[in-house]
């Protein structure tokens, strides 16, 4: 009997701890791919199915208002916008690279997706940045929950900018963000 708690207790100690070490890969070569994949692509259009999530929460209250004619059309504005931040970034910063510090999975509540953590650096105009990237679900159908650039959240940004607007179409909420694209990162491309 005793033998028998003690595998027991060993295999329910150890699920977890092998969950969340898979779900810490799992987190890293997410954002590697990401990384790549987005960086790389020439129109900046494979971001699409990486940032809609994150722009569905950004969206706040105005997400669950729309019907679905207009959700389609602010995850269309949400992945034209990202594809201009991107196609900026390259153009600004040739040189951008990323190095995974670590990755820290967060406990799921009630059986929900996991959340992870990872700390990175990306090399951009020969300085390192902190950047920090949130997953959803690591080790599932993984997504892009937010990211923080020297620790100011993208996410809850963009949310702050939404719920200034009272938005009666997708493109009231996203011409805040298009002004706060063309301060952070001007189009000076000829």
């Amino acid at each position: 009997m005793r033998g028998i708690l003690t595998i027991l207790s060993l295999v329910l100690f150890l699920s977890p701890l092998s969950g969340a070490v898979a779900a810490r890969a799992d987190a890293a070569s997410y954002i590697r791919h990401l990384f790549d994949a987005t960086i790389s692509a020439p129109d900046g259009a494979e971001a699409c199915s990486y940032f809609t999530p994150l722009g569905r929460f950004a969206a706040g209250q105005h997400w669950r208002g729309f019907d679905a004619g207009a959700r389609a059309a602010f995850a269309g504005g949400f992945c034209e916008l990202a594809a201009v931040a991107l196609t900026r970034l390259r153009r600004l910063y040739p040189d951008l690279a990323l190095s995974v510090i670590d990755t820290h999975v967060q406990p799921s509540r009630n059986d929900g997706p996991r959340m992870a953590w990872v700390r990175s650096s990306v090399r951009a105009g020969g300085k390192d940045w902190p950047v920090d990237w949130q997953v959803a679900d690591p080790s599932g159908a993984a997504h892009l929950a937010d990211m923080k650039v020297l620790g100011v959240s993208l996410a809850i940004m963009l949310r702050g900018l939404a719920a200034r607007v009272p938005a009666n179409a997708p493109a009231d909420i996203l011409r805040p963000w298009q002004r706060a694209l063309d301060l952070a990162l001007p189009d000076r491309h000829p």
